[in-house]
């Protein structure tokens, strides 16, 4: 009978193999979690351009109504409301109670420049009536003709 001397075997191949698997998994990972939170900021910014045309367009609708005050019956959007006063609105921009919505209000100036009339419009929009998940805002100054018109003869 012969006797086989059989070598030790250390295992260096399994050892290998776990530290390759290893590092390929925290690769696929971190790769994974960079794409996550991509999706996350585009997505908060796509929310957030929603929220910022939301106040645009209240801030626009509610200037019309300045500027054409027979007009009263003009609504800017879905679910319209306005406070006694006639100086703070809010509505929908559509009518799904997902889509955005804006709050304006119409407030007196401080400006003194004679013959005109400030009122500054603060008007914020919400990506998302229901949850208001974005929240965007600006404030427009508008100056109004108090003079009365001058009748030519």
């Amino acid at each position: 009978m012969k006797n086989i001397n059989l070598k030790k075997e250390e295992g260096i191949a399994l050892l290998i193999t776990i530290i390759v698997v290893g590092v390929l998994t925290l690769l696929a990972f971190s790769l994974g979690n960079i794409a996550f939170r991509g999706l996350i900021i585009s997505t908060a910014g796509l929310e957030s351009q929603k929220s910022f045309y939301a106040a645009d367009s209240g801030a626009e609708c509610i200037i019309y109504r300045l500027i054409n005050p027979d007009n009263k019956n003009y609504e800017c959007g879905k679910n319209f409301t306005s406070d006694a006063d006639g100086d703070a609105f809010k509505f929908r921009l559509t009518g799904s109670t997902n889509d955005p919505c804006v709050s304006v209000s119409v407030e007196e100036g401080e400006e003194e420049i004679p013959g005109l009339l400030e009122k500054v419009i603060s008007s914020r929009g919400y990506s998302n009536c229901q949850l208001q998940t974005m929240e965007r805002g600006i404030k427009i100054r508008y100056f109004e003709d108090s003079r009365d018109p001058v009748s030519e003869d």
